[in-house]
């Protein structure tokens, strides 16, 4: 599977269903959304977060994973 996906130039201007979204970009490590006609960041968001999960939660739980006890 690919980990790299250009969708540039394609002329999105929304995300669409987050199912589609997730088992489409599963395996993506880094996403080319530039010259597109996303309007909103919360679209953009949808692409990077596709199963739900927020930049925040993620670093939540790596900053509880990550801790040591001093």
């Amino acid at each position: 599977m690919p980990t790299i996906l250009v969708l540039s130039g394609c002329g999105l201007s929304s995300a669409g269903d987050r199912a589609q979204i997730s088992a489409f970009c599963a395996h993506v490590l880094e996403l080319d959304l530039s010259h597109n006609l996303l309007q909103d960041w919360r679209q953009v968001e949808t692409y990077l977060h596709p199963r739900g999960t927020t930049d925040k939660q993620t670093h939540r739980k790596q900053g509880r994973e990550g801790r040591k006890e001093v």
